[in-house]
């Protein structure tokens, strides 16, 4: 074979071999590229589930964060229900248990001896009383009792005092989520009163206050020590009703802290004794308010001249009368909304609100406006607290101060000093009123109430009785006194 024709042979199998091998390569090629695209199809599908995963992820940790947001909402809702339901309850703890099943007649017999041996209280009815818990020793269990209305349950803790050194102790009755919230205060306790400061609970909230000695501190021509100017130390003393014939000892803020009569303009009705000073219109009891667009809050800010309060020789006083208030306009006594009332208030400061008049105009709010104008000389109300609102008081408080006639009225039983406060201070303002009986056994007077209501009743001349049986005074000493 010569050199050509193998030459020839070579070439034509090179030639196939390269056709064959083109064919390989495009059907190679041609798989890669199904493959590519699959692939790439897949990774679109994962990054979409992916994307499904993340986007469903955060929705699950939204819902479940929303979920615990309304679990925790519907069981803070159970605890105030509980806890509500539970608020003519009292705890008594330290009672004598007698041998064998106590029943619940025998545990009302119980109670009503305590009630009226110990705390010296007649007339409250109980509605239920029981042991709780099993008994495994010696010590007594304790006695859940019931009173038939709130006021008597009130009045058996505000009596809770005589009580001590019996080891016998009167206690909230609170669900037990909320009686874990007050346990775990309970070191903060006993730490306040090792620090020789006056400590205790109401409900689940831990009061924790210095203590001194307003009397003493007096005595001595002192000033006591812990009085600053964002409140007064006051100590009340327990008349049920001021009596006749012109102010009974007045206020003065002066270091000797006695009681001491005053001009007829500046005569105090309320006998009290008082040290230390009160604040300003700048400090914390008098909160820094807005110019209004109508007459505004007589005691707090500008009077109808556009005085405002001075401070003077640690007084209070008002440099002109107070200014016309026209319910139908703008109400401008400040308020706070405690009752839960539901009435939509303006936000000021520190809150206090506003009351815009249109917002409470009723059958009230137009029966007080006709009785300011006409010779009626006294007004009864029987158990307001169901059927006045926190407007119509507002409206009555301005009934009371621009009334030229009206020289008796009876308000009791309203749950509330925040309810009262519009009467209060309406005070300063009236030139008729002589005898005002506002008696309740659940109304618990403040620091900033106080000063509010002493400040309004010494710019009155013509107040001669004063009844507030059965109020408490939770002032900045810190002890819990009844009137």
């Amino acid at each position: 074979m010569d050199s050509s024709l193998l030459k020839t042979m070579l070439e034509s199998q090179e030639r196939a071999y390269k056709a064959a091998m083109e064919i390989v390569v495009k059907q190679m090629n041609d798989q890669i590229k199904k493959l590519e695209g699959k692939v790439s199809d897949l990774t679109v599908s994962l990054e979409f589930t992916q994307r499904e995963v993340d986007e469903l992820k955060t929705e699950i940790k939204e819902q479940t964060k929303s979920s615990h947001e309304k679990m925790k909402q519907l069981e803070e809702r159970i605890n105030y229900q509980e806890d509500y339901s539970r608020k003519k309850n009292v705890r008594i703890s330290g009672v004598e248990e007698r041998d064998g099943s106590e029943t619940w007649e025998q545990s009302v017999k119980t109670v009503t001896s305590l009630l009226q041996d110990k705390l010296q209280l007649e007339g409250l009815e109980l509605e239920r009383a029981h042991r709780v818990g099993v008994r495994r020793d010696a010590k007594p269990r304790t006695i859940v009792a019931r009173f038939s209305r709130y006021c008597d349950r009130e009045a058996a803790m505000r009596n809770a005092r005589k009580l001590k050194g019996t080891n016998i102790f009167l206690d909230d009755d609170l669900c037990p989520a909320s009686q874990a919230i007050k346990n775990a205060q309970m070191p903060q306790l006993k730490q306040a009163k090792a620090q020789g400061k006056v400590a205790f609970f109401r409900r689940t909230k831990l009061i924790i206050r210095e203590r001194y000695n307003v009397g003493a501190a007096a005595g001595r021509g002192q000033q006591p020590t812990g009085v600053t100017d964002k409140g007064t130390a006051a100590s009340v003393r327990g008349q049920q009703t001021v009596g006749d014939a012109g102010a009974v000892g007045g206020v003065e803020r002066g270091a000797r802290g006695s009681a001491q009569s005053g001009s007829a303009t500046d005569r105090g009705v309320v006998d009290v004794q008082v040290a230390g000073t009160w604040s300003d219109g700048k400090e914390e009891g008098f909160p820094s308010l807005p110019t209004p667009h109508s007459g505004v809050s007589r005691l707090l800010s500008h009077s109808a001249s556009g005085a405002s309060p001075q401070r003077k020789q640690d007084k209070i006083t008002l440099r002109s009368s107070t200014s016309l208030l026209d319910p139908q306009r703008e109400l401008s006594y400040i308020f706070q909304d405690h009752l839960n009332t539901g009435t939509k208030l303006l936000p000021v400061s520190r809150g206090y609100y506003f009351i815009p008049g249109g917002q409470h105009k009723s059958v009230f709010h137009d029966l007080f406006c006709s009785i300011a104008n006409s010779p009626l000389q006294s007004l009864t109300f029987l158990y307001p607290s169901l059927y006045l609102s926190v407007g119509d008081l507002v409206c009555l408080g301005d009934c009371v101060r621009r009334s030229k006639h009206l020289t008796r009225l009876k308000l009791p039983n309203l749950k509330s000093i925040e309810s009262y406060m519009p009467i209060l201070l309406a005070m300063g303002g009236s030139n008729a009123i002589q005898t005002l009986r506002i008696d309740s056994n659940t109304v618990s007077v403040w620091d900033k109430a106080f000063q509010l209501a002493v400040t309004s009743l010494r710019h009155n001349s013509t107040l001669r009785t004063l009844s507030l049986a059965h109020w408490t005074f939770d002032l900045q000493v810190g002890v819990r006194n009844s009137v």
